[in-house]
């Protein structure tokens, strides 16, 4: 007789309230307690977990897309196969010991829609990261440019303290629930214009290459330029965004057009016309105090920007020095998320290219951030990471997952 199906799962033990013989067992998983359940009376209680502090790693998108293609059997055997093998391991080791979290965000949602396997990568980059997700890139920025118009109206220092979970949708440290449920939504609609998006992203950097080529232009120049176009930037979203609704209008697009109150620059706006109205400024003296914030030389620290542009001075030292190549397609995708949250996490895998930027010279020397950066040049350093991870992983912590989550 086949026994029937409960949500209680091992391991079980007797019930102290019924007597029941092996019929209290696990119900469910998640926050900071295991709570049980007797399969016969339906006494329940909770009972509490150790404390964590997760380490938070960003696997860029290409990792996730090797650890897919390795746990669907689509990977073909290649001198990294054993790399990535020991990686996927590791990392449900540490997952499973509750001693990392690999959070997605939206640059990998925007990598994943334009997948030729969009499905099945984005249900694994769920599997590995779990419920937690990164705050979309934009909104870091946005955090950041709230401190600085803070500090600029209020003839203050700007603040940031680089907390990771600052940048978390989610708790780091609730315990991963035993269970999953996932809903299948078909993005195909967006495809098309992640695409459009994507390419005009590659383009706008493949003609700043062309530029640099031209005017022999190196680290210092593009540095300088760089940092210093915060005004000049800003005005152009301004006429960007002016352009997008005209199209809108003229194709009758509703939601291209509501779209353009929501766009990043407008947010800005409303973030400094906040401030300067907290510090006394009229209604009619908005416009000249946002023009004033913008072109404030305290920007050229902002964090987000401040990588942003160290970045492209590396590359443009790079095509000085003699580089042929143009970045990958997904190239300005990478260098948004290690501009968002190298600051944050404990470290970051990602691709060799932007790895080698981060070694130049002036990058080592001038930026200061929290991740460890790995990428397949240091692949054997990545592995050690996570081996120590896993060796360092409490003992009672070890106890509960292996009891709760039979690993």
């Amino acid at each position: 007789m086949e026994k029937p199906f409960t949500w209680e799962h091992g391991p079980f033990e007797d019930c102290w309230r019924c007597k029941g013989k092996g019929t209290f067992g696990i119900l469910s998983v998640g926050g900071d307690a295991v709570t049980k359940r007797c399969t016969r009376c339906r006494y329940s209680h909770a009972q509490a977990l150790p404390a964590l502090d997760k380490k938070v790693i960003y696997l860029d998108q290409f990792a996730f897309s090797e650890l897919h293609k390795l746990r669907t059997g689509q990977r073909r055997s290649d001198n990294w196969t054993s790399f990535w093998a020991e990686a996927n391991d590791l990392l449900d080791q540490a997952l499973l010991w509750q001693q990392v979290i690999l959070p997605h965000s939206d640059v990998h949602h925007s990598e994943t829609i334009v997948s030729r396997f969009a499905k099945g990568l984005r249900d694994t980059q769920e599997q590995i990261g779990g419920d937690m997700e990164f705050v979309d890139t934009d909104e870091v920025q946005l955090q950041q440019i709230d401190e600085f118009a803070r500090a600029f109206f209020a003839n203050d220092e700007p603040v940031i303290d680089f907390d990771v979970d600052d940048v978390l949708d989610g708790n780091r440290n609730d315990w991963l629930p035993d269970m999953r449920i996932s809903v299948g939504m078909n993005w195909s609609s967006f495809v098309a214009s992640t695409r459009k998006g994507r390419a005009a992203s590659h383009s706008g950097v493949t003609s700043l290459i062309e530029g640099w080529r031209v005017s022999g232009d190196g680290f210092n120049e593009v540095l300088e330029r760089e940092l210093g176009a915060y005004l000049e930037s800003r005005r152009g979203a301004i006429l960007h965004s002016m352009k997008l609704f005209e199209e809108g209008l003229a194709e009758n697009d509703l939601l291209a057009i509501l779209n353009i109150s929501h766009s990043f620059v407008r947010r800005e706006m409303d973030i400094v016309h906040h401030y300067a109205r907290k510090a006394g400024v009229p209604e009619e003296g908005l416009t000249s105090a946002t023009t004033s914030f913008w072109n404030s030389l305290r920007n050229r620290e902002q964090p987000f920007g401040r990588m942003l542009a160290y970045v492209f001075a590396a590359l443009a030292a790079q095509v000085k020095g003699g580089r042929k190549s143009n970045p990958s397609a997904g190239f300005m995708n990478d260098v948004r998320a290690i501009a968002a949250y190298a600051p944050y996490v404990d470290a970051m895998l990602v691709d060799k290219e932007c790895a080698e930027l981060l070694r130049h010279g002036r990058c080592r020397a001038e930026l200061t951030y929290k991740a460890s950066i790995f990428s397949l040049t240091n692949a054997g350093a990545f592995l050690d990471y996570l081996r120590r991870m896993v060796e360092c992983a409490p003992a009672d912590v070890r106890r509960h997952a292996s009891l709760v989550y039979g690993c």
